[in-house]
């Protein structure tokens, strides 16, 4: 699903900007988190190049620290006749043999970064004079660490930090395509994806191993949750705002700062956690509670006769107005078969409206299916 999550707005958007920067012939420096997603090169690949189009995209794996510096790795990959003497970002910026190519820079670690940060500075100021047809540019996905020295941008020099890309629809639509292919009912999944979406929020990384769960694994997170932060060494929740984002426990979402759903239950925060599974379920099934009653007051229209009466003195004129618990007190008083999903939807209604959250046994429960 990789390809997918690259489709979606918002991370499509993010896409397209960089492809515009590589257009208008800028090198292109990408600070990224850790635990980032798959499938960026590519992804900015295939916008920047239309099909078969894409053989001046070239990928460097950059030598470790004791290896040759920057200017002497590009000259020694790409330049046919590279000079033995020493070589410059300089030389390089206005050498003709280098031309017209766009270079991923791979392998970019802490201790590398910073002579290859020097280099991107040196060669986007000395290839402002190329056109920009003929100028070769440098991408370099900078993560963790590394991103808290980043260059400063410049005409041919741009920065793209990946941080509030996505929104919420992003993660649903995601979360809504990886769970297309389990036969289950459809409320089931839609409840599915919306605890998805809501516990996985900007991480794809998440929702792929939420998919694998069954539904009543869904609806208690806290032990796949926990299993996720000690898979990525998250033990305790930085001061530093930055340093949470470098680590991938923080991020801007839905407008605001939002710590990671597996980094919760390490700050103790299990309130947190509990309401975002309530948010995500509400949004599900009291809708469908809703359009269950509306079908019984059809079942049952000029049936059911008012005024109704209930035992603490309140009186309902319009049979409209009865809610799903209010509906049953009325079929039993007046004798008429209650159907067997009206006990579930009730509880559901009933849990949900004193911020209580469902358990999966709840929504297993075939009674809930049950239409006679």
């Amino acid at each position: 699903m990789a390809r997918f999550w690259w489709m979606l707005p918002g991370p499509e958007e993010f896409i397209r900007k960089s492809a515009d920067e590589l257009r208008e012939g800028r090198n292109l420096v990408i600070l990224l988190p850790e635990h980032f997603p798959r499938g960026l090169a590519d992804a900015i690949r295939n916008e920047r190049f239309v099909v078969g189009d894409a053989d001046c995209w070239t990928t460097l794996y950059v030598a470790g620290a004791d290896g040759p510096g920057p200017a002497r790795q590009v000259a020694d990959s790409f330049l046919p006749s590279a000079p033995p003497s020493r070589v410059s970002a300089s030389q390089l910026a206005h050498n003709e043999e280098l031309s017209g190519r766009v270079i991923w820079l791979e392998n970019l670690t802490s201790d590398v970064w910073p002579a290859w940060c020097d280099f991107l500075a040196e060669y986007a100021n000395d290839c402002r004079s190329r056109p920009l047809l003929d100028r070769t540019v440098f991408i370099a996905p900078v993560k963790g660490e590394a991103t808290r020295k980043p260059p400063q941008t410049d005409v041919a020099l741009a920065l793209c930090r990946w941080t509030d890309v996505i929104e919420p629809i992003d993660q649903l639509l995601y979360a809504s395509g990886l769970l297309r292919q389990r036969r289950i009912p459809r409320l089931q999944r839609d409840l599915a994806a919306s605890v998805i979406a809501a516990l996985a929020l900007w991480d794809p990384a998440v929702s792929d191993e939420m998919n694998c769960l069954p539904l009543r694994d869904l609806m208690t997170p806290s032990a796949w949750l926990r299993a996720i932060s000690v898979k990525r060494g998250w033990l305790k929740l930085p001061e530093d705002p930055a340093e949470r984002w470098i680590q991938g426990m923080s991020d801007r979402f839905a407008g605001k700062e939002q710590i990671h759903s597996a980094m919760l239950l390490n700050c103790s925060d299990e309130d947190a956690l509990h309401r975002r599974m309530w948010a995500a379920q509400i949004g599900v099934l009291l809708p469908y509670v809703e359009s269950q009653r509306r079908e019984l007051l059809d079942r049952y229209n000029g049936e059911l006769m008012p005024p109704f009466h209930f035992a603490n003195g309140l009186v309902i004129e319009d049979v409209s107005e009865l809610e799903i618990g209010q509906l049953e007190y009325q079929l039993r008083v007046q004798k008429r078969v209650v159907p067997r999903s009206v006990s579930v939807l009730k509880q559901i209604r009933n849990r949900l409206s004193h911020l209580e959250a469902i358990s999966g046994d709840m929504l297993l429960d075939q009674d809930l299916y049950a239409t006679d």
